[in-house]
C-alpha cells in the first residue's frame, strides 16, 4: 500500500470514528437525561464481592498460569493430557468461561485448554495499546502451544480470538491440525467489507467508536454495564442465565479491564492489513457465522469461501454473534462432525 493511500485510509478512519462517536455521545447524553432517575448509570461496585461460583467449579477443569512471550496468561485445562490439545480463544468482551459449553463437551476426546487473552480476565494487562498489536497475540498463541510440549493443535476461536486465529493459521500453518474460526472473517476481509459494502458499515459503528478513549468506557459501563444485557437480545436463556450474566460483570469491572480489552481495537484498527505472507486454501477449517449475527454481514461467508476455496462454512439458524453460547448444541454438533473422531490426530511433543 502507498504512502498517499495509508494516508487517505487513516483521514477516513478517523472521520468516521469523530462521527459516529458525536452519534453516541448524543445518545448517551439523552437516555441519561430521559432515565437519569430510572437506571444506575454508575456501574455497581463490586471489588470487595467474592468471585463468581462458576468459576471455581470443577467441572470446568483446572485453572493454570503461564508466563509466555513476558505475559502471565491465565487458563483452564480439562481433559485427558495424552489426547490431542484443543485450545480456545475467545474475543471481545469475553474470557474462557465463553467456552464453558464446549470445554464439557470435547474434555471426553480431547486435552482441553481454554485461556484468557493478555488483558482479560485473569491474564496480565500491560498498559499502553501497543501491546494489543495482533502481532503480540499471535506470538502469545504460538509461545503457548510450546509451553504445553505440544508441536501441534486444533484451535478453536471466536471474535477477536478469530481475528488472532486466521493469521496464527497463515503464519504457523505446521502447528494446526485443524481450525474452527467463529464469528468474524479475516481482519483481511473484515476491512475490506466494512469499507466497501453498506451492510457491514453499517454493523462496524462500534468498530470506529471504540477508537476513543473516555467514550467508548463510558458506552461500556453505562446502566451497570447494560450492553452485555444488550448483546444477549435482553433475554436470558438456558445457555446464558443471569448469573452468567453477573460473571461478566464480575470480570469486566475490574481495574482496567474494559480499557485493557478496547486496546485490542484502538491497536488495531487503522483498517490496514498486509497481505497474506503465504494463502490458506481452508483444507483444514471451518468458518460458522450466526444467522442472527448482529456485527457480521453474512457476505463474510461469501468472502471467505471466495479467499480460502477448500474452507467449510455454516450458517447457524437464529443464532447470533456470541453462536457458541448462543447455539452451543448446534455449534458442538458442526465441530464433532467436521473433526471426525479424535483418533485422526497424532500427539506429537516438543521433548
Amino acid at each position: 500500500m502507498s504512502f498517499f493511500e495509508r494516508v487517505n485510509k487513516f483521514v477516513v478512519v478517523w472521520t468516521l470514528s469523530i462521527l459516529f462517536s458525536i452519534l453516541v455521545a448524543v445518545r448517551l447524553i439523552f437516555a441519561y437525561i430521559v432515565h437519569c432517575t430510572s437506571i444506575p448509570w454508575k456501574p455497581k461496585d463490586r471489588i470487595l464481592m467474592e468471585q463468581p461460583a462458576c468459576f471455581s467449579d470443577p467441572t470446568y477443569g483446572t485453572h493454570k498460569y503461564a508466563t509466555v512471550n513476558r505475559i502471565r496468561l491465565h487458563y483452564v485445562e480439562s481433559g485427558d493430557k495424552s489426547k490431542p490439545l484443543m485450545i480456545f480463544v475467545h474475543g471481545f468482551p469475553e474470557m474462557w468461561y465463553s467456552w464453558r459449553h464446549q470445554i464439557t463437551e470435547f474434555n471426553k476426546e480431547y486435552w482441553v485448554v481454554a485461556i484468557d487473552q493478555r488483558g482479560y480476565n485473569q491474564s496480565e494487562k500491560p498498559r499502553g495499546k501497543h501491546n494489543y498489536k495482533i502481532e503480540n497475540m499471535i506470538v502469545d498463541l504460538r509461545a503457548l502451544v510450546h509451553h504445553l510440549n505440544r508441536k501441534q493443535c486444533i484451535l478453536v476461536a471466536h471474535d477477536w480470538g478469530a481475528f488472532v486465529g486466521w493469521e496464527f493459521v497463515e503464519q504457523n500453518k505446521e502447528m494446526v491440525q485443524k481450525y474452527v474460526m467463529m464469528g468474524v472473517p479475516s481482519r483481511r476481509q473484515y476491512y475490506k467489507l466494512a469499507l466497501s459494502t453498506m451492510d457491514q458499515f453499517k454493523r462496524s459503528w462500534y468498530f470506529f467508536v471504540f477508537k476513543f478513549p473516555y467514550l467508548a468506557e463510558e458506552l461500556l459501563t453505562a446502566g451497570d454495564y447494560a450492553i452485555f444485557y444488550e448483546m444477549w437480545n435482553r433475554k436470558f436463556t438456558d445457555n446464558f442465565t443471569e448469573d452468567d450474566l453477573e460473571a461478566y460483570k464480575y470480570v469486566f469491572s475490574k481495574s482496567g479491564a474494559i480499557t485493557a480489552a478496547l486496546n485490542y481495537y484502538r491497536a488495531n484498527s487503522s483498517f490496514i492489513c498486509e497481505p497474506a505472507r503465504e494463502k490458506d486454501d481452508g483444507a483444514k477449517g471451518m468458518f460458522i457465522l450466526g444467522q442472527r449475527d448482529a456485527a457480521i454481514s453474512h457476505a463474510a461467508c461469501i468472502v471467505m469461501a471466495n479467499e480460502c476455496p477448500k474452507l467449510r462454512v455454516e450458517v447457524i439458524p437464529g443464532a447470533n454473534h456470541f453462536v457458541h453460547q448462543d447455539a452451543p448444541k448446534a455449534t458442538n454438533t458442526l465441530i464433532h462432525d467436521f473433526l471426525g473422531p479424535a483418533s485422526n490426530y497424532k500427539v506429537e511433543t516438543l521433548t
